[in-house]
């Protein structure tokens, strides 16, 4: 009984048993048709975005990338404009 208790405290499912006990080269097809319908399982309980969600995402991704790309952009002329500072300050072509 105190076995029971600790598995459900645990996360674990009673009924779930393994599909091919035996294991070895045998059981790949059990275990492959079982690994498959747990995921069409799982795919049913997604709660999937709606068109508007994935539109509004999308925008957000394409601004964010535009003003990192521009904030970079900026960053990399700055050190740009450093390093041939300095370079000319050393005496170097630049």
């Amino acid at each position: 009984m105190v076995d029971n208790v600790n598995d459900a405290q645990a996360g674990r499912r009673e009924a779930e048993v393994p599909v091919a006990a035996t294991g070895g080269p045998l059981g790949w097809w059990a275990r492959g048709k079982d690994f498959l319908a747990k995921v069409r399982e799982e795919v049913g309980r997604v709660t999937w975005p709606t068109q508007r969600e994935v539109q509004a995402t999308t925008v957000v991704v394409i601004v964010f990338s535009l003003v990192m790309g521009l904030y970079l952009f900026a960053v990399d002329a700055a050190f740009n404009k450093v390093v041939e500072w300095i370079f000319r300050r050393l005496g170097g072509v630049a």
